[in-house]
């Protein structure tokens, strides 16, 4: 089923989208609006990988902390 995502209020020129799924596709579009208006980004589109991976913490570098979930260093 299609469904947007709003995310309010972000003052960063960057934001990380999180719990997509693997082998879905998607389709992302930015909309930024201000006082002086409003405007579209291009679409883009993606599907994530079909095989989810976890960072293993016994092959990081000893100075790098990995997620509880493996997902993030």
């Amino acid at each position: 089923m299609d469904s947007w995502m709003i995310v309010p209020n972000i003052k960063q020129n960057h934001y990380t989208v999180h719990g997509l799924q693997s082998g879905t596709r998607y389709i992302f579009l930015v909309k930024a609006i201000n006082q002086a208006g409003s405007r579209n980004s291009e679409t883009a589109r993606l599907k994530t990988n079909s095989q989810p991976f976890k960072l293993d913490p016994k092959m990081a570098h000893k100075k790098l902390k990995i997620s509880n979930d493996g997902l993030q260093m």
